[in-house]
């Protein structure tokens, strides 16, 4: 990766990382300090739970988290870079869900932390992956990807918030 694309991969990553805080902890707001004032919802689910919705959301919410980190690895990734880089996943999601639990803005998960961890080991995984298929061409390719998945992750979560009732469609049908 030229300099030119790491520093646009690093602009898209911290981009990603900004855009991740917001929906974790303020959970895709507009209105951000309003969900500082809510009252205070705390808790700590240490049982495995499936809900499918939320557990594959939480995924491929972090499926980026491993691509950026594949892609802003200075050595190549072998089996000690994947290890201290999954470890690195867990520790930003534990992180993600200390601080809802911290805050008071909702329940920290185990399921959440485990999904988040696949997502990212799957993004890391897609990486090499595509790094061994296309080699010279992959940062171009993942970075061209990784900007327009940040940009579509910002105009979901933008579109989420302008238009709740095109997105909760189908959820409060059945009670």
């Amino acid at each position: 990766m030229n300099q030119k694309q790491r520093t646009w991969a690093i602009i898209l990553f911290v981009l990603y990382l900004l855009i991740l805080t917001w929906m974790i902890l303020f959970k895709g707001s507009i209105h951000t300090l309003q969900v500082l004032f809510l009252p205070e919802f705390r808790g700590i689910n240490l049982i495995p739970s499936l809900n499918a919705r939320e557990t594959l959301l939480n995924f491929f919410a972090f499926v980026p988290l491993g691509i950026y980190m594949g892609m802003l690895a200075k050595d190549k990734i072998d089996q000690r870079v994947f290890l201290r880089s999954v470890v690195l996943i867990a520790l930003i999601s534990l992180l993600f869900e200390t601080a809802q639990f911290i805050l008071a803005l909702g329940t920290s998960d185990i399921t959440d932390l485990i999904s988040n961890t696949l997502g990212g080991m799957a993004g890391l995984a897609l990486y090499s992956a595509l790094k061994k298929a296309k080699d010279k061409k992959a940062d171009k390719v993942l970075l061209s990807l990784a900007g327009i998945g940040t940009t579509l992750l910002l105009v979901f979560i933008l579109a989420r918030e302008i238009w709740p009732e095109v997105f909760e469609m189908g959820r409060s049908v059945a009670r």
